[in-house]
Formats: structure tokens, sequence, C-alpha cells
């Protein structure tokens, strides 16, 4: 006899997200598309949230390239970026807002 007290709850988004803030918050963790979707979902906060960690992400993707030539340091930085961009995407698609660390916190500097 299985009971429901033993098996694993399913943590569902929650209601007050829509789909389409969940999948705009999502894909704003893709490079541009986090300054797009900052700048025409201004009455969002779900996606505004994402949007701006997604915009540092970016930043960090770019200053990567450019430390690509100085040898490992910027392959690390940049496969961070590209890790953090996927778990930023996946939580956001979940209806999470979830602070990654370091990177909120330069996030909520962003206005303009």
């Amino acid at each position: 006899v299985i009971y429901m007290a033993d098996t694993q709850e399913v943590k569902e988004a929650p209601k007050s997200k829509t789909d389409e803030s969940r999948i705009f918050a999502a894909l704003s963790y893709a490079w541009l598309l986090s300054i797009i979707f900052y700048v025409i979902k201004k009455d969002d906060s779900y996606v505004q949230f994402h949007a701006k960690q997604g915009m540092v992400l970016f930043g960090l993707h770019v200053v990567s390239m450019f430390l690509f030539f100085l040898g490992p340091v910027g392959f690390i930085l940049g496969f961070l970026a590209f890790v953090l961009m996927v778990i930023g995407a996946v939580k956001a698609y979940t209806g999470e807002k979830y602070r990654m660390p370091y990177v909120a916190d330069l996030a909520e500097k962003i206005n303009f």
C-alpha cells in the first residue's frame, strides 16, 4: 500500500505568474533578449527581475570573450556565465524568483 504522504510533492509554478511572464522571464537569459525584454516588459516585475540578472550574465559573457585570448580564465568565466544562464532560465520558467549570488546584487543596481 502506497500512501500519498510517502510520495514527494511536486512544486508547481505559482498561479500569479502567467505562462507568458514565465516564458519571457526564461528567454531573458538569452543574451540580447535580456535587454529587449527589460525594455518592453516594464510592467511585469517578474520579467524585470530575471531580465536584469540576464543582463549581468550577458555582461559577464562579453567580458569572458575578451579574456578568452588571455588563457583559461576567459573560458572558465564564459562557461560559468553559460551555466548560470541555463539555471536562471529553468528557474524562471518554473516560476521561481531565484536570486543568484553576486549576480542579483549587481542586477538590483540596474535602472534605466
